[in-house]
């Protein structure tokens, strides 16, 4: 077993991540709607979503109109990370966020050591009142300062469980600076290798570096967010990214080299988590699925360019794929 500089979590093959994260979650049958009236009630849904390939889908319902035509309003939060996504979930900004299945582990892991630390803080609140029908003088001072500090620390969460769905459209590059003359995974001994450490990007990276049969030292710098690992590849601040399209596309565009190996991009690591039940963007996703395959991915290449931040030029360096649906 190799050694790593960085701590890492070792070979945990995506679909066993996915069995987990369906162990962690309960189902909610629940759904948001948007209120009564003539007619089918409007049925609201936010996410968040990053400018990744696996997000497509949500950026061509909302562009085109799928939402409406199946009775839903939805609503497009867009972050720069799945660490991002998560936070704007735990602090109630959207319903349901687009993540992979190690970063639902963690996330699943976090609300539980939240929920543990609020009871305490709760359990102590509730002693702290008793002591304060008593207190005087400068013990009451000090009992309600330390009352602040409790709710000041307590951390609000708005849901119970999560329901969770899987998808299988996230597809993983691993690109080396042109400037860096790195033409093999092997020469990547002692390199850095910018990634998200807590989702399924480590275990791409490991089990390429394991494929490979590569020296001991390796360097995972943890750099969740997808554009600011392309900069980092571009000023040759790290000497190599994993990255999904389109930023994969940008830095072909940029004659950044792509490293060929034999392994595949993780399988049935996309999840879907969401506080009200998972149908509806089940439906409206499949949905945006259906049609991206209908039709091509290129035909949305409007929706690449303005809503995704693809460059024009790098449009060609996408590759066609067949959207799985959410599962």
């Amino acid at each position: 077993m190799f050694r790593r500089i960085i701590y890492n979590i070792k070979d945990i093959p995506a679909i066993a991540m996915a069995v987990a994260c369906s162990l962690f979650f309960s189902c909610s049958s629940s759904e948001n709607s948007g209120g009564e009236g003539k007619g089918k009630a409007i049925d609201t849904l936010s996410i968040a979503v990053t400018r990744t390939i696996d997000c497509m889908p949500w950026f061509v319902a909302h562009e085109h109109g799928l939402d409406a035509q199946l009775g839903m309003k939805l609503f497009l939060k867009e972050v720069g990370s799945y660490e991002d996504a998560e936070v704007a979930m735990v602090n109630d900004t959207v319903d349901a966020v687009m993540t992979d299945s190690l970063r639902a582990v963690y996330l699943f892991s976090r609300i539980e050591k939240t929920r543990k630390r609020n009871t305490v803080l709760l359990q102590e609140e509730n002693a702290l009142k008793k002591q304060l029908k008593k207190a005087k003088g400068k013990e009451k001072k000090e009992l309600n300062a330390r009352m602040k500090e409790i709710k000041k620390n307590y951390v609000r969460l708005s849901f119970d469980s999560l329901s969770v769905a899987r998808h299988d459209n996230i597809q993983l590059y691993l690109f080396t600076n042109v400037r860096s003359r790195l033409k093999d995974v092997k020469h990547l001994t002692d390199k850095m290798i910018a990634l998200d450490r807590k989702s399924v990007e480590l275990t791409f990276a490991n089990l390429i570096a394991d494929s490979a049969k590569m020296a001991e030292k390796i360097f995972f710098v943890n750099i969740p967010t997808l554009a600011i690992r392309q900069q980092m590849l571009q000023n040759s601040s790290v000497d190599a990214v994993i990255v999904a399209d389109p930023y994969a596309a940008r830095l072909k565009t940029q004659n950044h080299k792509l490293l060929n190996h034999s392994v595949p991009s993780p399988k049935n690591a996309g999840c879907l988590l969401s506080k009200a039940g998972v149908e509806n963007y089940q439906k409206l996703y499949n949905a945006a699925c259906d049609s991206i395959n209908k039709y091509g991915v290129h035909h949305y290449d409007s929706v690449l360019t303005r809503r995704m931040g693809a460059t024009q030029p790098s449009l060609r360096n996408i590759k066609t794929k067949e959207f799985s649906k959410m599962k």
